[in-house]
């Protein structure tokens, strides 16, 4: 399970809702649609147009 499907599934309702909110607007435009209550400080969530997957987006840190 990707850490957006468990985001999605951690019982918040409002992250739940984002989720399915941006799937069905990824299905509908066509192209990935970020879900901002995913979002972190390194890490970007988007739904994909398929309608029925996430994609993660990570940065690394580099520590000087």
């Amino acid at each position: 399970m990707s850490e957006a499907e468990a985001s999605a599934n951690d019982g918040s309702s409002e992250s739940t809702q984002a989720a399915r909110d941006a799937l069905a607007a990824a299905a509908a435009t066509g192209a990935q649609v970020e879900v901002p209550e995913l979002r972190s400080e390194y890490a970007t969530t988007y739904a994909n147009p398929d309608g029925i997957s996430f994609t993660l987006e990570d940065s690394a840190v580099r520590c000087a």
